[in-house]
């Protein structure tokens, strides 16, 4: 328990680094888009790569598989269940679908990848990707096509557009690695040690970004309402509830449903503001759902941490 309160500490001191940065203009929103071009295209896609052939044999990516079922067990029920919760919470028709988007998909990548190998170390990282390929592939189908429906316009489901953000750099990285594993290849030392040390600056630059980002929100912006107290409900009881629930149906070691609990109650996903940019929907109402699910996962991460101690006593 002890061990679990320090992990959540250093991730909210190092959070506030950069907070108190960018207050004393130390850092800014140019400081913020290099740290994230830096970890999604520089450090994340060599993590994985080093992560999976250094973690898996082939046998334990087979076995693997059948954990998908968890993450994908949590997704539909979210997906069955936001419609009713966006009619509850008096979301109104033309940001139904980005509700949704954001009450399903989380941000497993960004946040998700340096929060959870803070709490649990690289043991965690095969379970972080198991459920990023399953938020990804979900949010760039349903999740996009829930979010371009609020337009009114007809888009289609699956589209090329579509399918090359499902193809990302980290994405790719994962394919990449699971062949390798697959293949039986074993990268060169200095190749490998050289991923390694990317791959050791995607925690530390994550967490700063968070904080350069809590610093620009201007809490008089995010004022409670029904909808997004039921966007919270999704986010931080529903979807972990869910992974909990189909664990129980289909047992799993106890640090891979702690990471996928902790995964499903991430943020929501960001894209879902770049998406209804992109397409003209509500954009500043994702802006502001996403910064408040960012902020209220502060809170929600020391209580998860205790919950576990209760669910899987050592």
């Amino acid at each position: 328990m002890l061990a679990a309160v320090l992990s959540v500490l250093t991730i909210f001191l190092i959070i506030g680094v950069g907070f108190v940065l960018t207050q004393r203009g130390v850092f800014d929103e140019a400081t913020g888009r290099l740290f994230t071009l830096t970890v999604m295209f520089v450090a994340l896609p060599p993590m994985m790569v080093y992560e999976l052939t250094h973690g898996f044999t082939r046998l334990e990516l087979l076995h693997a598989g059948r954990a998908l079922l968890i993450p994908i067990g949590s997704y539909i029920g979210c997906q069955l269940l936001a419609p009713l919760v966006a009619r509850a919470s008096g979301v109104p028709v033309g940001r139904r679908g980005t509700f949704t988007a954001m009450f399903v998909a989380s941000n497993t990548i960004f946040i998700g990848m340096p929060v959870n190998l803070a709490l649990f170390g690289t043991a965690s990282v095969p379970s972080v990707l198991l459920s990023y390929v399953v938020n990804s592939t979900y949010f760039w189908t349903l999740g996009a096509h829930a979010i371009e429906s609020d337009t009114g316009r007809h888009f289609p489901l699956f589209s090329w557009d579509h399918l090359k953000k499902i193809l990302s750099p980290q994405f790719l990285a994962l394919l990449v690695g699971v062949a390798l594993v697959f293949l039986g290849v074993r990268l060169p030392g200095f190749l490998a040690s050289a991923m390694k040390q990317l791959g050791a600056m995607t925690t530390p630059l994550s967490l700063l970004f968070m904080g350069i980002t809590f610093a620009g929100v201007t809490l008089a912006e995010i004022r409670p309402t029904r909808d997004m107290l039921g966007l919270f409900f999704g986010r931080f009881l529903l979807a972990p509830a869910l992974v909990y629930a189909v664990y129980l149906l289909i047992p799993v070691p106890p640090l891979m449903v702690k990471v996928f609990m902790i995964q499903a109650a991430m943020p929501a996903i960001t894209q879902a503001a770049l998406v209804a940019k992109h397409c003209d929907a509500d954009y500043r109402y994702a802006t502001v759902m996403v910064s408040a699910t960012n902020l209220a996962s502060l809170a929600v991460l020391p209580l998860y941490m205790a919950l576990f101690s209760v669910l899987f006593p050592a």
